[in-house]
């Protein structure tokens, strides 16, 4: 891990929008013409004079006949793996991820899967935007089976591809709990039945497959104050349990979305081997340039309790990820306005290799092109800083 070292080292948190070629094609659909011209497009993007040939025949063959063919989709999903490894590598980000895009969404991934029981799948909601995802009700007992799994695959396969650091974003056990329907199922007692059935064996098995780097993705934490003293004993206890798996390169990292951060602050001390923690800031600062309280007015507004996790007795070292690029707007952050946002940063923590550089989460909101003329940036951003301090 010592790539990984570096000053304001650069990543992405959520997932990207999906290309609609692919996303037709897993549906079982006819790929219109229009969309295998985009796709044509994309792999240019990407660096392909042409689609892979490999790749253009498997979408000639997308359509209804293929529903039941699993090497059709085994093959297709391979396909989406790669083609995200190889978008967020050209954007010359320091730590990558598999992209999720053989997630149909977060939460309905961790349960439509032949590696869980214990939470049916019901019809579909709205998340956000025109998105939507099937819902859950807790149907005991929990069981996971151990000849299946979530996020193995998907992690193994990104690892052929990639020439980069990786890491893995799980849909975490809150999260879960929260967006499940529990009947009259204490919630405590689910979240840490989740724990030990689901996520326990799953994490395990992606530390034995080489994966050190965890992000647990839980937006839903602090929707409930009275569950996050609950979140945080089974995180613990989590911690303890594949612990004896675990290597001194590991990090365990919480990506928590737009949220009441007020709640969350006084827990991150007692995370046990919390290594990195990603929020949302940047949607709220001013567009200015400089690294004045005026100008950095989001950051400024928690560098009190930011400066009590370092400047305390905790010991607290975990890697922050306050977000540095707004993603809810077409407005291009620029590489000078992403230093002045990690150079702020940089005064509050006070070591750069504390420090991450990242969006803000919500980037599948956005066109591709446009998501990575953002990263670019982002590494732009990353190295004018870096050499604003000669790090």
């Amino acid at each position: 891990m010592s790539g990984l070292q570096k000053p304001f080292l650069t990543h992405e948190v959520g997932s990207l929008r999906k290309p609609a070629a692919l996303l037709t094609a897993s549906r079982n659909r006819s790929i219109p013409p229009e969309q295998l011209e985009q796709f044509d497009q994309f792999c240019n993007f990407l660096g392909y004079s042409e689609i892979p040939p490999e790749l253009a025949e498997l979408l000639i063959q997308a359509g209804p006949d293929q529903e039941n063919n699993t090497e059709y989709h085994y093959q297709i999903n391979r396909w989406r793996v790669r083609l995200n490894v190889e978008y967020k590598e050209s954007t010359g980000i320091d730590l990558i991820d598999a992209g999720e895009w053989i997630r149909r969404e977060m939460y309905q991934h961790l349960f439509d899967t032949p590696a869980t029981e214990g939470v049916q799948l019901l019809s579909h909601v709205r998340s956000f935007d025109y998105n939507f995802y099937r819902t859950g009700v807790h149907s005991p007992p929990m069981r996971y089976h151990d000849e299946q799994d979530i996020y193995v695959t998907e992690f193994k396969w990104a690892k052929e591809f990639a020439t980069k650091p990786l890491k893995v974003c799980l849909t975490a056990f809150n999260t879960a709990a929260e967006w499940s329907l529990r009947g009259r199922t204490n919630f405590d007692d689910f979240m840490f039945d989740l724990v030990d059935e689901i996520f326990v064996p799953e994490t395990i098995k992606l530390l034995k497959a080489g994966a050190n780097w965890l992000q647990m993705d839980e937006p839903a934490l602090t929707t409930y104050p009275q569950h996050v003293d609950t979140f945080l004993d089974a995180w613990n206890y989590w911690v303890d349990q594949i612990k004896p798996y675990t290597s001194a390169d590991t990090v365990l990292s919480l990506h928590n979305c737009f949220s009441n951060y007020d709640l969350l602050w006084p827990i991150l001390p007692e995370m046990k081997d919390l290594g990195a923690y990603s929020l949302e800031f940047a949607n709220r600062d001013s567009w200015e340039l400089g690294t004045d309280t005026k100008q950095r007015k989001a950051y400024a507004e928690a560098s009190k309790f930011i400066q009590n996790l370092y400047q305390g007795e905790t010991g607290f070292t975990a890697r922050a990820a306050l977000g540095v690029q707004p993603v809810h707007t077409t407005h291009v952050t620029s590489p000078e306005l992403i230093r002045d946002r990690l150079l702020y940063i940089n005064t509050i923590i006070d070591n750069p290799k504390l420090v991450l550089a990242a969006p803000d989460c919500g980037l599948r909101q956005r066109t591709l092109p446009f998501t990575h003329q953002l990263l670019k940036n982002l590494t732009q951003g990353a190295e004018l800083a870096r050499q604003e301090l000669g790090a």
